[in-house]
């Protein structure tokens, strides 16, 4: 059985998380540091 780590996204859904990480960057919610290692975590 697959663990969590062993899962991938679609690219649909990694672009559906970035677009969601971008909203609340703009709103103040995350720093630019936390929205980058984010979007970055979102691709590896």
């Amino acid at each position: 059985m697959p663990t969590i780590s062993d899962l991938r996204l679609s690219d649909a859904d990694r672009d559906e998380a970035v677009s969601v990480l971008g909203q609340h960057h703009a709103l103040g919610r995350l720093s630019l540091d936390e929205f980058n290692e984010r979007v970055d975590a979102a691709y590896r």
